[in-house]
């Protein structure tokens, strides 16, 4: 029978990881601006919480998570959770399909309504379902120039336009990211921005709230 699996995350210490069960930990972001990947050694053999150190321990190999982003996202406000359905795409039509569509999730995790104009103008609800970033929305589509530099690309069209709608606490959302106007042509790293408001008719040149999306990556 194999040895359990015991995966080392800090200081050298073995923490158990067992047959088909999560592994989770929490690491303080507040030193780590920029951009990451968590990395674990695994081994097997070892006696949880003991030295990796020690003679018992069997080194299996090295695993690491996708790419994310911490701090640097020009002052999020941190009330909407964004998170696309996949990290990695392509150009091909099987994976952004024939409108050429990024999939994501929209969660207001607050305990306030904020509005953002992120709805299809031909249904006149203010509460719907799937949200768009398209031409006019407050929803963006940026991609990275460097590290900590990104630049905004121009979202596709909704034939109606698009109208403001509520962002209820708690609830989520589908966001649809349009891109059939970027013809295939952009490449490399990308993450969607969205503006919103405390109230459905903020003045003219009112300063929005901001939160993103993870970082995903679009390929040919």
């Amino acid at each position: 029978m194999p040895s359990p699996l015991v995966v080392c995350f800090w200081e050298g210490y073995a923490q158990k990881l067992e047959a088909g069960k999560s592994f989770q930990e929490k690491v303080p972001a507040a030193h780590f601006v920029g951009v990451h990947k968590f990395v674990a050694a695994v081994y097997a053999g070892c006696l949880d919480h003991e030295p990796i150190s020690t003679a018992k321990c069997r080194f299996l190999g090295v695993f690491s998570s996708p790419e994310f982003e911490v701090g640097g996202r020009d002052n999020a406000a941190g009330n909407l959770v964004i998170t696309t359905e996949r990290q990695e795409y392509s150009w091909h039509a099987e994976d952004l399909g024939s409108s050429r569509l990024v999939r994501a999730t929209l969660v207001n995790k607050s305990e306030q309504t904020f509005y953002a104009r992120l709805g299809d103008a031909m249904i006149g609800s203010i509460d719907q379902e799937d949200l768009h970033v398209a031409y006019g929305s407050h929803g963006h589509l940026e991609q990275r120039q460097a590290p900590h530099s990104w630049r905004e690309l121009p979202p596709g069209l909704l034939i109606e336009g698009v109208r403001f709608v509520a962002l209820r606490p708690q609830q989520a959302h589908r966001l649809l990211v349009h891109l059939y106007s970027l013809q295939g042509n952009e490449t490399g790293q990308f993450r969607v921005r969205v503006d919103y408001f405390e109230r459905i008719d903020p003045p003219e040149g009112a300063t929005p709230q901001v939160d993103y999306s993870n970082v995903f990556t679009i390929a040919r």
